[in-house]
């Protein structure tokens, strides 16, 4: 019996196209929850970006952000997978040393050793208040995740990423962000962790992706789903396609 959904939010839950999730979308995870199944959405977002599309009942599933590194259940940090201040320090460093700019995220916090002010005004209007700070050392909590920032037109040196891929698990976030976090954390790392403390032997996990960061998560469930319009690799490891999650939920449980 099915007893875990998850859902990767954009492109899946989220349509590229829109800014909420609609109604409809948060009626199908009240259901879900009524029938003692738990709901998880599992995003490359921070908690406080993810917490803000499901705030009508966010107490009561799972948020998987930062890619797996933070899992928060009824307003509970349950699992908080941070980088070793050294190690950023260090990768701030290097990043300054090529010419780009990087966000550091907190739980709750955002911070910046960027000294270019429209990256930084850029970073308030479109993430929130960030917090300046003056080197890595600065930093007062170790981070969940570094992420670097390019400009669209330009590339990011590929054998400096291949060199950190060593000490983080790195990943494309978009055209114009390049994330760390810490080696061996994922949704599928942050899904198995659930099911250790969560489920019972036999429980099922159905879960929905369209991109690379979703192929952990996706290769353990018992049902997994591809969007249509995923990338093929993910496509190719998953048992069924779908345009819409709810629909798909709808088919393979019975919600009254």
């Amino acid at each position: 019996m099915i007893k875990l959904v998850v859902s990767d939010l954009d492109g899946t839950l989220l349509p590229h196209e829109k800014e909420n999730i609609d109604e409809e979308t948060i009626n199908i995870i009240n259901k879900i929850l009524e029938k003692n199944i738990y709901f998880a959405i599992a995003s490359g977002r921070s908690y406080r970006e993810l917490s803000y599309f499901i705030r009508k009942n966010k107490h009561n599933i799972f948020l998987i952000s930062e890619n797996g590194s933070l899992i928060t259940y009824k307003g509970k940090i349950l699992t908080k997978r941070t980088i070793e201040k050294n190690k950023v320090i260090s990768l701030a460093n290097e990043i300054e040393e090529h010419g780009y700019d990087c966000l550091i995220f907190g739980v709750h916090t955002l911070y910046t050793t960027s000294k270019n002010k429209a990256y930084i005004d850029y970073l308030n209007k479109t993430k929130g208040h960030v917090i300046k700070i003056s080197k890595g050392e600065d930093l007062p909590e170790d981070p969940l995740r570094i992420s670097v920032y390019k400009s669209a037109e330009k590339n990011i040196n590929k054998a400096w990423i291949i060199r950190n891929m060593q000490k983080f698990n790195v990943s494309y976030n978009g055209k114009e962000w390049l994330d760390f976090i810490e080696l061996g954390v994922n949704k599928g790392s942050a899904i198995q962790e659930i099911k250790r403390d969560f489920l019972n032997e036999g429980d099922e996990i159905m879960a929905f992706g369209d991109g690379f960061n979703d192929m952990e998560m996706l290769k353990m469930a018992d049902y997994s789903f591809a969007m249509r319009n995923g990338v093929k690799e993910i496509i190719e490891i998953c048992s069924c396609v779908t345009d819409k999650p709810i629909k798909t939920i709808n088919k393979y449980i019975n919600l009254g």
